[in-house]
C-alpha cells in the first residue's frame, strides 16, 4: 500500500549502465490473506540529471536488545564531510520499533529533522522535507531508535529476518553547488 514514490524533482541517482538493480518487496505473509497478489513497478529514467543524488546509509554497529525492556535505544552518527542538501529519507525499523527520531547539529545547536513518534513497520518509504536542510561540512545527523522487547525473552538481534531488528535512515542528498 505504499504510495508512488518520486524523487525530489531534477533530482537523481547517476547509475552506470552494468549496475545491477535489486527489487525488495516487503509483505506481511501473516496479515495479508491468501491469494491476495503481490505486485511492483518501478521506472528508470534515463538521461541527464541537473542534481545528481546518492543515498548514505546511516545505521549503528550491529547490536542486540536487551528482551523485556519497554525503551531500549541505539543510535549512529554521521558526519558530512562536504556541503550537501539533504532532501528526504528513508527510515526503518522492524516490529518492535517504537521511535525514531533524525536530528542535526551545526555549531552546537541541534534541529530535529524528523520524528517518527509511533512507528509503523510499514512506514518504510521515501520521506520529503518539506524545505531542502542545507549541511555544511562538520555537521553531524544523528540517528535514535526507540525499541520496546517486552514481548522478547531472548535478545534481539539486528538483521533482515522477521524477528530482527533495524535502526536505519537512508539520507537523500544532494552536494551543493
Amino acid at each position: 500500500n505504499t504510495p508512488v514514490q518520486r524523487l525530489p524533482a531534477a533530482t537523481g541517482v547517476p547509475l552506470a549502465r552494468e549496475t545491477p538493480l535489486v527489487l525488495q518487496l516487503r509483505y506481511d505473509l501473516i496479515a495479508s490473506a491468501p491469494g491476495i497478489p503481490v505486485r511492483a513497478r518501478m521506472l528508470l529514467a534515463t538521461g541527464e540529471v541537473a542534481h545528481p543524488a546518492h543515498f548514505v546509509a546511516l545505521h549503528p554497529v550491529p547490536f542486540a536488545l536487551a528482551p523485556g525492556q519497554t525503551e531500549a535505544r541505539v543510535g549512529a552518527t554521521w558526519t558530512a564531510d562536504r556541503a550537501a542538501t539533504l532532501l528526504g529519507l528513508v527510515p526503518r525499523m522492524h516490529t518492535l520499533g517504537r521511535v525514531l527520531d533524525l536530528e542535526r547539529v551545526h555549531a552546537g545547536e541541534r534541529q530535529c529533522l524528523a520524528h517518527f513518534g509511533h512507528w509503523d513497520v510499514y512506514d518504510q518509504q521515501l520521506f520529503r522535507d518539506a524545505e531542502p536542510i542545507a549541511l555544511a561540512p562538520g555537521d553531524r545527523v544523528a540517528l535514535t531508535c526507540e525499541f520496546a522487547t517486552t514481548s522478547r525473552a531472548t535478545p534481539v538481534k539486528m538483521g533482515e529476518a522477521p524477528d530482527d531488528e533495524q535502526c536505519l535512515a537512508h539520507l537523500y542528498l544532494v552536494d551543493a553547488p
